[in-house]
């Protein structure tokens, strides 16, 4: 049986909800062997039984690849389209609401709660002029949209905010 897997080449290929699906793994199994398949499975976008069936040198290449991305530093990425949605990073941190605040005080040291922290600081771009622009105004989270972004994206945010 043969079957394509595709790498992802980049974070910018991995989404923050596929990132936090795998800490989650990380974290609830010391097995370093189950974890690595883990990862394959969740970032490569296959199954598991499919992942067992690889030879262990192909599993143990692509797991060096992976773990290679994540060393990279991530700048910040200030805007960003999402499902047709331009995002922008707030433009002025110094003049965030309290609610912002708050919020951002409470998601940003959790990363299962990350993609509502991406919430705060990404919004939908109001108005886009020369390179400048305004995002609307923060309301509670609601969804789990961010969970789609791209997790260069996120991490670039949480390396700039820390």
């Amino acid at each position: 049986m043969e079957v394509t897997l595709r790498i992802p080449e980049n974070l910018k290929e991995i989404t923050l909800g596929q990132y936090q699906k795998y800490l989650k793994i990380e974290k609830e199994n010391k097995d370093e062997t189950f974890v690595a398949q883990k990862m394959i499975e969740i970032f490569c976008n296959t199954r598991l039984d499919y992942v067992m069936k690889m030879r262990w040198r192909d599993v143990n290449e692509i797991v060096t690849d992976l773990g290679v991305m994540f060393e990279e530093d991530q700048k910040l990425q200030k805007q960003f389209t999402l499902n047709g949605t331009n995002y922008g990073f707030i433009p002025n941190l110094d003049e965030i609401s309290f609610g912002e605040f708050v919020d951002l005080d409470t998601y940003l040291s959790d990363w299962d709660q990350m993609h509502k922290a991406m919430q705060v600081l990404y919004r939908p771009v109001d108005i886009s002029v020369r390179g400048r622009y305004n995002i609307k105004e923060y309301t509670a989270i609601t969804d789990d949209t961010m969970k789609e972004m791209p997790l260069a994206y996120a991490l670039g945010a949480v390396f700039f905010f820390y």
